[in-house]
């Protein structure tokens, strides 16, 4: 056993599982835990494919198809990616297989339960990380009815132990075993659950819940945006305070309006990034299904709000008839993001995505998960294929400044960053301009003061539903989109036609062309225009 004492109190890491197992003793639990709301209903396509053994769950994917391995349970796999292994151990995949409402499904469940507590009853990292241990207690909770109507006697009283034991683990490490401030937050969501769904009375619930309510404020900015400009964490913040005000409303107790506010805030937020198609913008790592999440939304429809700025956070976003253009400016001085992509901005029409970003890997194992946060990888600005800050550390801090203003019927979208000026000496500027309509759309990126010969590239990736082709005059391109047309123009340098790649919602790499407008900085001041129009 290790002591540790800091500012935030006693931190105790325990390296036997024997002495965790005598100081933390599984709590008494004579209430019927059936009381937990069950939160969410599954996605049945998702669940019948864990059926057939694909365990390519959350839009993880494998390095391998895990059908070909041929696995009966997912405790089968020797070698799992640190994503993958979350998810299997969180159980939040069992909401899926319940939404088969096959006999299989529930006799499958029954069985993975059983293997996993006879596998995994000692306390081990990473699957008993207080976060990942709030998730499957959660999802146990919620399903529990589910998971024990077919339990023969034996395997049942191992079920309600082990949930004594998860609730005593969240309790005895409250949650300092976590490195995010995401994964306390989750950590607290699940002690919080778990004590009220066991009708516990040696523990303050009161204390936890305000705990939870001083996590979530600490961490969202004044726009309701989180401080780490993430929408993974966004839609965990989203997830865990509604799984809490679910559980408060379910057992009639009041929660705060605080809580209700956080929550119509951080939805408001997540609906800028969801596009009229029904899937996530690919800004700030956000990606995936959006199944869970679409029934929070729908649950809070009437509260949540339309905004066009982000300003604490600097995302920017324009509906001007059947077109949205969301602009990214979002200021990097003040923490490490997922990406490099800053003034980068995608376009969409009458539910059409036309220009977009390349997404997001959510497997962190894999090379394509850092490829993704290139700035190359985004519909912005590159100079000598530089990334526009250092990603992953604070060696190279970019400074970024962003606005919207309307004039005379256009939507101005203007933003800088000082990214490349080690290297130029200068600001790059952007500015895009949306007329009412959403027919015409002008961008002008320009460096001025420049020093030295530069390779400038602008880079415009296309969704792969849409067909491009480049013109003969190699400075305009014809992209096409359903039954409507665009004309892409550029104003010097060169247009040329390249490879990209999407990611779409289910996690899959498509290909797809980018519109690559290349010049070279001969002088002190470069001007790269450029115009789409509808026809």
């Amino acid at each position: 056993m290790q002591l540790n004492i800091s500012k935030i109190g006693v931190k105790i890491v325990i390296n036997s599982p024997f002495l965790y197992t005598n100081m933390v003793s599984p709590l008494k639990i004579e209430d019927d835990l059936s009381k937990t709301p069950s939160f969410w209903i599954g996605d049945a396509q998702k669940g019948n494919e864990i059926l057939q053994g694909i365990f390519n769950w959350d839009e993880i994917k494998e390095l391998e198809e895990l059908e070909e391995l041929g696995l009966e349970c997912p405790w089968d796999h020797k070698k799992p990616s640190h994503s993958w292994l979350e998810y299997a151990h969180s159980f939040e995949w069992i909401y899926d297989v319940r939404a088969t409402s096959t006999s299989i499904s529930q006799e499958r469940s029954v069985d993975w339960v059983e293997k996993w507590l006879k596998k995994y009853e000692k306390v081990k990292q990473p699957i008993w990380r207080s976060d990942i241990v709030a998730r499957r207690l959660s999802s146990w909770l919620a399903n529990f009815n589910y998971i024990t109507s077919n339990m023969n006697k034996r395997a049942n009283d191992a079920f309600i132990d082990s949930i004594s034991m998860h609730i005593g683990h969240l309790i005895f490490t409250n949650s300092h075993d976590c490195t995010t401030e995401q994964q306390k937050l989750t950590a607290k969501r699940g002690l919080i659950i778990g004590l009220l769904a066991s009708n516990n009375k040696t523990v303050d619930v009161k204390f936890h819940l305000n705990e939870f309510y001083q996590i979530l404020e600490d961490n969202l900015n004044g726009d309701g945006m989180n401080k780490f400009r993430n929408i993974p964490v966004q839609v965990s913040f989203a997830k865990d305070a509604f799984m809490v005000q679910s559980m408060l409303n379910k057992l009639s107790i009041n929660a705060p309006d605080s809580l209700n506010d956080s929550i119509v805030k951080i939805l408001s937020v997540l609906k800028v990034f969801i596009y009229s198609d029904g899937s996530f913008a690919h800004f700030a790592g956000a990606g995936g299904s959006l199944h869970y999440l679409k029934q929070i939304l729908n649950r809070y429809a009437r509260k949540i709000y339309n905004t066009t700025k982000l300003e604490e956070t600097g995302f920017y976003n324009v509906i001007a008839g059947k077109t949205q253009v969301l602009f990214d400016c979002s200021n990097r001085s003040e923490t490490i993001y997922d990406d490099a992509g800053i003034l980068s901005f995608e376009m969409n029409h009458a539910k059409q995505r036309i220009f977009a970003n390349c997404g997001y890997y959510k497997n962190l194992d894999t090379p394509m998960y850092n490829a993704c946060k290139n700035t190359a990888a985004h519909n912005t600005i590159t100079v000598n294929n530089y990334n526009a800050l250092s990603i992953g550390n604070r060696s190279r801090i970019t400074k970024v400044k962003g606005s919207l203003i309307n004039d005379k019927g256009w939507s101005l979208l203007q933003g800088s960053h000082d990214g490349f000026e080690k290297i130029t000496n200068s600001l790059l500027k952007r500015v895009i301009a949306i007329n009412e309509n959403g027919t015409e759309i002008i961008g002008e990126d320009s460096f001025e003061r420049l020093v030295g010969i530069h390779d400038i590239t602008s880079r415009f990736h296309l969704h792969p539903d849409v067909k491009v082709s480049i013109l003969s005059s190699k400075h305009e391109a014809m992209l096409q989109v359903g039954k409507q047309g665009w004309k892409f123009k550029i104003e010097g340098g060169k247009l040329s036609l390249q490879p990209s790649f999407f990611v779409d919602a289910q996690g899959n790499s498509r290909k797809t062309n980018q519109l690559v407008f290349e010049t070279k900085s001969i002088s002190q001041y470069v001007t790269m225009r450029w115009h789409i129009s509808l026809q």
